[in-house]
């Protein structure tokens, strides 16, 4: 996450020169073919990449194993696409989690087979899901991972670290859509509340990159931020006597920290 400060109020940011963003409720949420899944509730998620989407990728979660559309044609029974979890922990004692199972492939070395092979560049894909206990004394946590219980993140080499949490859909026609190396704007951060701002005093203001999805958001980590790419504030103050119009400033906010 990258932190621009300054010191005045923030109404709107945005990505000078974005390209716009395709409507994603257009797209045809349906697959080819799919496997005889083992569970009684598969859960279901749609990848697309690029400005305009065009390459597509389903994603099925099926108990233990995942299902990963890696040549994007939409046949889920493709050999290879069938990924048993790296990780299953089922632990009544833990008094946290009922259940986390972890996915995770990558192509860091040289030589090793792609994780897609149909255009975009993956170097790393990760999915955790967490499955709360509903005792726990943290009910905000709990809540957190009832409602989003999918932390999922893809590198591309092209976009960089790109991270999501969200809730799969148990039909391929709800299925979320995570939008990847797609158009990106600066956002105000939800991780943190809103920024104060005193007379004479300065303030940090955090902000995050993000690129909308369909029932999910995509945000870029810091180290897949452009360097020459900086976050524009809207900015208005209150008028300076009774009456008058507000003052507005637009700026461009260059200082990191």
């Amino acid at each position: 996450m990258q932190r621009f400060c300054f010191l005045t109020v923030v109404i709107g940011l945005a990505l000078a020169d974005q390209t716009r963003a395709v409507d994603l409720a257009k797209i045809d949420r349906s697959s080819r073919k799919e496997p005889a899944y083992e569970s009684k509730q598969p859960q279901y998620c749609l990848l697309v990449f690029g400005p305009q989407a065009k390459t597509r990728v389903w994603v099925v979660l099926d108990g233990d194993v995942l299902y990963l559309d890696r040549n994007g044609n939409g046949d889920l029974t493709d050999p290879g696409e069938r990924i048993a979890a790296q990780e299953v922990i089922r632990n009544r004692e833990d008094p946290e989690e009922e259940v986390r199972r972890h996915f995770e492939r990558n192509c860091w070395k040289a030589g090793e087979e792609p994780v897609l092979t149909c255009g975009p560049e993956v170097q790393w894909f990760y999915i955790l899901q967490i499955v709360p206990r509903a005792d726990w004394h943290d009910q905000n946590r709990v809540k957190f991972w009832q409602e989003k219980p999918f932390d999922f993140a893809v590198t591309t080499k092209t976009g960089g670290a790109q991270r999501a949490q969200l809730r799969f859909a148990t039909s391929p026609r709800e299925a979320p859509i995570l939008h990847f190396d797609g158009p990106r704007r600066f956002v105000l951060s939800d991780k943190v509340g809103q920024p104060r701002f005193r007379p004479g005093e300065s303030c940090p203001l955090f902000v995050e990159l993000h690129t909308q999805g369909l029932d999910a958001k995509v945000r870029t980590e810091s180290e897949g931020a452009p360097e020459n790419v900086h976050p524009v504030a809207e900015i208005e103050f209150p008028p300076g006597r009774p009456g008058a119009d507000p003052i507005r400033l637009r700026v461009e906010l260059k200082g990191r920290c």
